[in-house]
């Protein structure tokens, strides 16, 4: 539309400009354009990293509309002003091996965060993902096993308990746990994670009789 084309326009002369990029904010939020508001504080963002407030209304905005990638380069963004925070440095390694980004540099994060706090529970979560990721189950089995079920926060502890399960073949298990994983608020990923596993469970001739 002729709207999106000046739109676009605006937003490429105001690149690097925070006043200019402030009074397109400004004008989205009155026109109810999210997703364009959420364009420039995202420019915003890139040019001032530790703005906490822009932060968390992105990773706010991306989680609820199942955008996974995006909060990588959110988080990178941030805890290359924030390295001491360990929180958003798990949640980097998370999303990061949510979206097939980095890997190599995810694992690494995920373990170092495990060590530096290894009875926190979205620390123990994020790196048995790891492990479940390199395909070392029974180790993050092991780690797994005592986070309750709501306390990781990020992770959906319920779902990546019945995947590592399945993996150590404890498949009824495994069943009966995804049984009670609810997709409605999960990310792309989890969500396809939980599908190919229940196909994966129901296709056991073993467990067609018990669910």
């Amino acid at each position: 539309s002729t709207a999106q084309s000046y739109w676009r326009t605006a937003l490429g002369s105001a690149a690097g400009d925070p006043q200019k990029l402030a009074q397109l904010e400004a004008l989205a939020t009155l026109w109810g354009w999210r997703n364009e508001q959420m364009e420039v504080l995202a420019r915003r963002f890139d040019i001032n990293p530790g703005d906490q407030s822009a932060f968390t209304d992105l990773m706010d905005f991306y989680r609820r509309a199942g955008r996974t990638a995006e909060p990588v380069a959110v988080l990178s963004s941030y805890v290359s002003a924030h390295p001491a925070d360990q929180v958003q440095q798990a949640n980097l390694a998370y999303y990061s091996m949510l979206s097939g980004i980095n890997l190599s540099r995810a694992y690494i994060t995920a373990q170092e965060t495990y060590r530096s706090s290894p009875k926190e529970p979205r620390y123990q979560a994020v790196y048995a993902f790891a492990l479940w990721k390199q395909r070392r189950a029974q180790e993050a089995w092991e780690i797994l096993d005592k986070v309750p079920a709501d306390k990781s926060q990020l992770v959906p502890v319920r779902l990546l308990r019945a995947a590592i399960l399945a993996d150590i073949d404890r498949k009824e298990e495994a069943l009966r746990i995804l049984t009670t994983f609810d997709p409605k608020n999960a990310l792309p990923e989890e969500a396809s994670i939980a599908s190919v596993l229940r196909s994966r469970l129901k296709s056991d001739s073993r467990l067609t009789q018990l669910y």
